[in-house]
């Protein structure tokens, strides 16, 4: 496939494994924090391959104008379909502070809700630890920013490492009942 041009690889020096991709894409990003973070959500993909309906890194043109997007500048890391449902991920990796980045991010993605049928879409967080952090704090700080938001389920939130190891289990939680884990309905 490489040899016929089918695919391109890409890595920035010997120590570290190829990254692949399609010809019609852009390569992976030169900065490792965000080529790591393109990885992780390929890596979604592959968990969820087999049972999604759909998926897309971006949003088409036509969503664009129809949905606004400009103004509302919500731009999910990708977005899938399972189960008939739309579900956009937003895969963090722990450096965007959550009042700073993050609490934002949601409200972005409430505004757009506003626009849409209700229910239109989920919007799903991965966690992940970020050097010292204590993960378990950011969680909960986490959590504490969506309960006040009172948007019920619209928004979930799961470890990333959980949700790689069992993408149909019972491993999302909810600012409703954050000790309780959910799966997301096929």
């Amino acid at each position: 496939m490489l040899k016929a041009g089918e695919i391109q690889q890409f890595r920035n020096h010997n120590n570290e494994p190829f990254v692949w991709y399609l010809p019609d894409n852009s390569p992976p990003p030169n900065n490792w924090f965000s080529r790591q973070h393109e990885i992780d959500i390929g890596d979604l993909f592959v968990a969820y391959y087999e049972h999604l309906t759909h998926w897309d890194t971006k949003w088409t043109d036509y969503e664009k104008q129809t949905f606004d997007i400009p103004r509302y500048r919500v731009h999910y890391d990708a977005r899938m379909v399972l189960g008939g449902k739309v579900y956009l991920w937003e895969v963090d990796r722990g450096t965007e502070e959550i009042d700073v980045q993050l609490d934002p991010k949601v409200d972005k993605y409430i505004a757009l809700s506003h626009t849409l049928p209700y229910g239109a879409f989920q919007v799903l967080f991965t966690l992940q630890k970020y050097r010292r952090m204590n993960f378990k704090e950011r969680v909960g700080q986490f959590v504490e920013m969506l309960q006040e938001k009172k948007r019920g389920n619209q928004f979930l939130f799961a470890q990333h490492s959980e949700v790689l190891a069992d993408p149909l289990g019972q491993v999302f939680g909810s600012p409703l009942d954050p000790t309780k884990r959910i799966n997301l309905p096929l």
